[in-house]
């Protein structure tokens, strides 16, 4: 018996090849290249003023001379004509944050070998640092009232600390530019976390909390958020917890949930759920907080956990639920209507990326943006009335969006990559979903070969992992393979995201190969067989590729 012969391109993360050989393609409009993936301008964050008038956001770009990225932000009426402001360009440039007053924008970007709070007008002009520490700062949040910011810190690496670490086989290098390997890489010198409070009217500095060292959290910062409560007298803080303190084997970098007194004092933990909490929000009266975090699935359809909305009134021993049935991802931002009766939220999973908003106290949720396209970092006014978004598909690349909630009409507001309207020719592509030999479905997203013709069969690419419907150009997350580039030389791409995990019990291996080995690879290979049987793919024979 012959069976197809599968060759494995990269790293562990993952391409696996059907075939080696390509055919031409032609289409109407010029292939995409390589370095047409590169071209592609991401916006890494943005944020509406709480006027509803304006929007900053932050554009990332490839330097492909200094084999890097520049980070550029700008600035752009919500309505009208006009064309984006640029304000500054950095090599890094996070944490956008409207300033009090709405005509100047705050973010996080380097001051010599420190991470700092700057300052620039949003109609332009000169950026300067907002107040001076002594350590790099990583997050930080307005008060409501503007009068006092909450900002987390940690001292950075020095150089005898990152000579010793390397003198151990551990090299460190601050010019890493992909942000996992610099996650790695410094979480090997690792330093205290500090939560201060500055106050821009005296100029006044105070330290709230400081917590151990740790090797949790990306730049090697133990707290991941900050949340000030309406009333401005509390702050709501993820930080890192240990993973062996869950009773979810499956996670390997927890976080918890507590709330620290704004005037000082320790951080209360939220009662635990056992498992991971994070993106917290305050209710508008401050006396509750929903967040995501983990329920346990009751061992259906396998021992586990399963991400949720949980909400937490403080005082009460337990949260309760206020999406259940619901397929929450981490990373879920939520936000609080001001009657206190409805909870907003921003859902992306198996299903595509939108608006959603439920009860607090549980039961169904109804979608609020219209349409089906990949709507992602949405940001409010004050009022709650106008969003701006990111909106992008599989085929159509991203753009700045402005949604209006009480209509849900989603309209674009730039036009920054408007290239692969006018010119650049892509794969077409389709979402389609399969069920393995176990019985557990999953999905992919299938580029046909630009010039694609019915019946032609094609070599193909499987790519892992983690696809979510927004503009594929190049595989997500770990992997960075130019996808539609493949497309566009003949190859039909499988861009497959992995079977869910249910989780597992620590020390139970059969549990954990299933999971993470048997059950996904019975997926690829469902994948393979039937995309085989559609008729798309080209598979070689073991003895066929003895001819290669």
């Amino acid at each position: 018996m012959t069976r197809p012969l599968l060759f494995r391109l990269g790293s562990y993360f993952g391409v696996t090849l059907a075939c080696a050989s390509c055919i031409a393609a032609q289409a109407s409009k010029r292939p995409i290249t390589v370095p047409d993936v590169l071209s592609v301008r991401e916006f890494t964050a943005q944020q509406i003023s709480a006027d509803g008038r304006s929007i900053a956001f932050i554009v990332k770009d490839a330097d492909i001379a200094a084999n890097d990225y520049k980070y550029t932000l700008y600035s752009i009426p919500v309505s009208g004509d006009a064309k984006p402001k640029e304000l500054v360009s950095s090599k890094s440039i996070t944490n956008l944050r409207w300033a009090p007053g709405n005509e100047a924008v705050t973010y996080i970007a380097s001051a010599g070998p420190l991470s700092q709070v700057w300052k620039v007008n949003a109609t332009g002009g000169p950026p300067e640092v907002l107040f001076k520490s002594e350590e790099s700062i990583s997050e930080f949040e307005w008060s409501l009232d503007g009068k006092t910011i909450a900002f987390v810190s940690a001292a950075a690496p020095t150089d005898k600390e990152t000579s010793e670490a390397a003198a151990k086989g551990i090299v460190f290098d601050d010019s890493t530019t992909f942000d996992f390997w610099r996650f790695i890489t410094r979480s090997w010198v690792s330093k205290p976390t500090r939560i201060w409070t500055y106050s821009p009217g005296d100029n006044q500095t105070k330290k709230l909390w400081e917590q151990e060292r740790s090797r949790y959290f990306f730049e090697n910062v133990s707290v991941s958020g900050l949340t000030w409560s309406p009333d401005g007298k509390s702050l709501a803080v993820t930080y890192n917890t240990s993973a062996s303190n869950s009773r979810n084997a499956a996670v390997a970098f927890d976080s918890g949930v507590g709330v620290i007194p704004a005037s000082g004092g320790d951080l209360e933990p939220l009662p635990s759920t056992e498992s991971f909490q994070g993106f917290p929000s305050w209710s508008p009266d401050s006396r509750a907080i929903a967040y995501v975090g983990e329920v346990e699935t009751g061992g259906k359809p396998r021992n586990g956990f399963r991400e949720t909305i949980l909400v937490q009134t403080l005082g009460d021993e337990h949260p309760y639920e206020a999406t259940p049935g619901v397929e929450i991802r981490y990373g879920t931002r939520i936000w609080w209507a001001h009657d206190g009766k409805n909870l907003i939220y921003e859902l992306t999973n198996r299903e595509g990326s939108a608006l959603y908003e439920t009860s607090p106290k549980g039961g169904p949720s109804s979608k609020i943006t219209q349409g089906d396209e990949h709507l992602t970092e949405f940001s409010f006014s004050g009022d709650l009335s106008i969003a701006s978004c990111i909106t992008e598909t599989s085929m159509k690349a991203p753009e700045l969006a402005v949604v209006s909630r009480p209509e849900g009409t989603v309209t674009p507001r730039t036009h920054l990559n408007s290239a692969f309207d006018d010119g650049i020719g892509i794969g077409d592509v389709s979402r389609f979903t399969w069920k393995n030999k176990f019985g557990y479905s999953t999905y992919g997203y299938l580029i046909k070969p630009i010039g694609y013709k019915e019946g032609q069969r094609y070599p193909l690419l499987v790519i892992l992992y983690g696809f979510y419907g927004s503009f594929l150009t190049q595989a997500e997350w770990i992997s960075s393979y130019p996808a539609q580039a493949f497309a566009a030389n003949g190859f039909a791409v499988l861009l497959m995201t992995q079977p869910k995990e249910y989780g597992w019990h620590y020390g139970n291996f059969d549990e954990f190969s299933f999971d993470r080995d048997y059950n996904a690879l019975a997926s690829i290979d469902a994948a393979v067989q039937t995309l085989d049987q559609m008729g798309i793919c080209l598979l070689y024979t073991s003895d066929a590729a003895d001819d290669l």
